[in-house]
């Protein structure tokens, strides 16, 4: 189960829904060693985390700093530090047969480097890429897995999940010397999965990473943007405001707005 359920928040969701199959003993070195080899092979980058602690009687869980590295072609080492993230359980839905229910996802304090290559690529929509490729793999393995078993994989409904007090820093081949920073706004988003009876992990990391990527993409084009007019401000008015403009349009286009 835990081969399906790696990547940042998704990973915590396997602590939480998954535990139940672990001796307790060992339950925390085994999940971060679980999430180390196949976050690495999901994103296809290198993925570490520092501490698990679960909580199975409270129905809670947390980690702490997983490191999700760049992929290729990206100069700076990492692309996330995902902070301290917790998780809370309904404890009733894991006996129930249905979708494991967690109440409540945070993940507080997250550090997002977007960076913006030469091609025009973003670190965050190439994570992106990597995930959907391995998840339309690992889909069609389950399929053929769950048909000669006759068994089925869990789903999972997250009712509320929030992204708060992230900072991201913002590094473009247009100005390499010059890196930028920002705050992330809070992120919420609720009811993950529902609509469908259960979202598998995949699904979940798409989402999440999605909800991210658009974010940050935001905030890097107006961050950007704010900087090149800073330096066309010794440029001619009209001329200087015209080049801004047409310069944030290709920008909007390169970050996939």
């Amino acid at each position: 189960m835990f081969k399906k359920l790696i990547i940042g928040v998704v990973a915590l969701v396997a602590i939480i829904g998954g535990a139940s199959y672990f001796a307790l003993s060992n339950l925390d070195s085994m999940i971060k060693a679980a999430i180390e080899k196949y976050g690495s092979q999901v994103t296809q980058t290198t993925v570490s985390v520092n501490g698990v602690n679960t909580k199975l009687a409270e129905g809670e869980a947390s980690l702490t700093d997983i490191v999700i590295g760049n992929p290729q072609d990206f100069t700076t080492p990492k692309a996330f530090n995902m902070g301290n993230i917790s998780a809370k359980l309904d404890i009733a839905s894991l006996s129930s047969g249905g979708p494991i229910i967690l109440n409540e996802v945070a993940i507080d304090k997250p550090s997002i480097n977007f960076e913006v290559n030469k091609q025009g690529k973003n670190n965050l929509q190439t994570l992106e890429r990597n995930i959907k490729s391995y998840a339309g793999s690992a889909e069609s393995a389950k399929a053929e897995t769950a048909a000669a078993s006759g068994g089925t994989e869990r789903k999972i409904i997250i009712n509320n999940l929030y992204i708060r007090d992230g900072q991201i820093s913002i590094t473009q081949a247009l100005f390499p010397d010059k890196p930028l920073s920002a705050k992330l706004p809070v992120i919420h988003l609720t009811n993950i999965g529902r609509d469908k009876g259960g979202a598998t992990a995949a699904q979940i990391a798409e989402r999440i990473l999605g909800a991210i990527s658009a974010d940050a993409a935001k905030v890097a084009t107006n961050s950007i943007t704010q900087q090149l007019g800073e330096n066309l401000k010794s440029a001619a008015g009209e001329a200087a405001g015209k080049k801004a403009g047409e310069i944030e349009g290709k920008l909007k286009g390169l970050l996939g707005q």
